[in-house]
């Protein structure tokens, strides 16, 4: 039998890496864990639509890492997908988005398009999360450098 999903709350001070992880399934969960401690991440975790809602409400992540089949549902119903999508863009700019599956194409940028996410991957890639995620996050801070530049000009202004 599989074990239960562990729930974490990790204390994450203002400027610790953050991150939120929608995954229900242990032993999926297990090695995203892993990753994101290796790069550093505090973790925090959800387990249906409300849960993630209220924590995105409470808090900027830097990463949110979700599975395709979070709360028993496909990527187009998922609805730590639609809580995702529901966020002011000037917050969903700050989130990078991870969404992890059996039916996702590793680093496919139309798929990342078509679920409104920063990067997809395939499940049976999760061991190289760390590698995927870290190259895709430097990717876009470079894209938004300039935005985010200007942004801070004109808020000075």
């Amino acid at each position: 039998m599989d074990a239960a999903p562990l729930k974490r709350n990790d204390i994450i001070e203002d400027g610790d890496l953050s991150s939120l992880v929608c995954i229900d399934d242990s032993e999926l969960q297990g090695l995203v864990f892993d990753q994101l401690a290796q790069l550093g991440f505090g973790i925090h975790t959800a387990f249906n639509g409300e849960e993630v809602n209220t924590k995105l409400r409470g808090r900027v992540y830097d990463i949110v890492v979700i599975s395709e089949r979070f709360a028993n549902c496909e990527a187009a119903t998922n609805s730590a997908l639609v809580e995702i999508a529901s966020m002011p863009l000037e917050t969903r700019r700050e989130t990078y988005v991870v969404l992890i599956g059996p039916n996702m194409n590793s680093r496919s940028d139309m798929q990342a398009f078509l679920f409104s996410v920063d990067l997809v991957v395939r499940q049976e890639d999760a061991f190289q999360l760390k590698t995927i995620a870290g190259r895709g996050i430097v990717r876009q801070e470079e894209f938004y450098a300039v935005f985010n530049n200007v942004l801070k000009a004109v808020r000075a202004a």
